[in-house]
């Protein structure tokens, strides 16, 4: 055999040994991708708790306006779905209420693979969703906080039950005392107190959007029931908050204003302001946010 044709061999047997090499590396590659995806479904089933969340109960929570996004996205993200999101699905979410980032939570945690017990309302997260949904339905506000008490001495140290008791005791039975304590009782266990509110876009609300008001231990918070205006601020940030517009008498404006001054990001010797106002026009209802923010 010449010195060429010995090249020759030695180039194909050198190009066999690469394709089998390459074989192997591609199963072994299939293999292991097919572990992961396996094992990040195991591991995602294997974290969600409680009752899956379902489509009637969302849109429910969504149309009460009482959790922040980020609220739902845990709860989503914690209990999973029932349902998968199609465009239908999708557009009946938004109609409702639902953020981007709800509408990815939904997406990312279809809790198909696992078998879905009957609803059970012996659980915590089973009595919330009874709650909304009572609530929300009915405005049956005395069952629902009946309900909601029985989810407090289930687990006293969690938040939802108080927040929801907050704000069903303001808007359900004009209880303003029960509905600071409960409110109370929520921020400090890292929840929120919650108000619907109206935000004036030139401080005489001729030009406004309506919306749910946060507040809660480090900041407060306001989404606009359209998702296009969000104001959220630290507590450190804000300078002040009051009560009461000089122009409310001549311009006939209803009660309930207050007013939110913060420093200004660009500049912090400078400050802006953001004017808001209860839905109710109530002026109890603007005094009890100032006391709970803290800052009057």
């Amino acid at each position: 055999m010449d010195k060429k044709t010995k090249q020759i061999v030695r180039l194909r047997m050198g190009f066999m040994r690469f394709k089998l090499i390459l074989k192997k590396l591609n199963t072994l590659t299939l293999i292991l991708i097919l572990f992961a995806i396996s094992a990040q479904e195991g591991f995602a089933q294997k974290n969600y708790t409680g009752e899956p969340v379902t489509k009637d109960g969302l849109v429910k929570a969504l149309k009460m306006r009482q959790f922040k996004s980020s609220d739902i996205v845990s709860i989503i993200n914690e209990q999973g779905c029932e349902f998968r999101l199609d465009k239908g699905t999708q557009e009946d979410l938004i109609k409702a209420g639902a953020r981007p980032e709800v509408i990815e939570a939904v997406r990312r945690n279809f809790r198909g693979a696992l078998k879905i017990k009957p609803s059970n309302a012996n659980t915590y997260e089973g009595l919330i969703s009874q709650a909304i949904n009572i609530y929300e339905s009915n405005r049956n506000s005395k069952a629902a906080i009946a309900i909601l008490n029985q989810a407090i001495a289930m687990d006293p140290n969690k938040y939802r039950a108080y927040q929801m008791i907050g704000y069903v005791s303001l808007y359900g039975q004009k209880n303003f005392k029960q509905a600071e304590d409960y409110m109370r009782k929520a921020i400090s266990l890292g929840g929120s107190a919650v108000f619907r509110v109206k935000h004036s876009h030139d401080y005489n609300f001729l030009n406004s959007c309506s919306g749910s008001f946060y507040i809660s231990r480090n900041n407060i918070r306001y989404e606009d029931d359209e998702n296009v205006h969000t104001f959220q601020v630290k507590d450190s940030d804000i300078i002040k908050i009051e009560t009461g517009n000089k122009w409310a008498g001549l311009l006939k404006l209803k009660g309930g204003i207050f007013n939110v001054v913060i420093r200004d990001k660009a500049d912090v010797k400078d400050k802006d302001k953001y004017q808001f106002s209860s839905l109710t026009g109530k002026g109890d209802e603007a005094k009890m946010i100032v006391r709970l923010v803290g800052k009057g």
